[in-house]
């Protein structure tokens, strides 16, 4: 898979419970170490991201309507 080009970024630092940060590893691990923490955690966060616009119901409290990085079509 190809590298993708560097993005400017903000730092964000989180604390993941042992086990997800477990499973984070071994992911990593899976891919031959191909991917780093960082791709690695964008993927997932864009991925649900893009779950959460076609199913609301996934994140208690969420309103689409409110969402300005959701695309609406009038």
């Amino acid at each position: 898979m190809p590298k993708k080009q560097p993005q400017s970024s903000e730092p964000f630092s989180i604390r993941l419970p042992v086990q997800l940060y477990n499973k984070l590893f071994a992911v990593i691990a899976a891919t031959g170490c191909e991917i780093t923490r960082t791709d690695l955690i964008i993927r997932a966060l864009e991925t649900y991201i893009a779950l959460l616009s076609c199913n609301p119901s996934m994140l208690e409290g969420y309103d689409k309507a409110k969402d300005l990085s959701v695309t609406q079509n009038k």
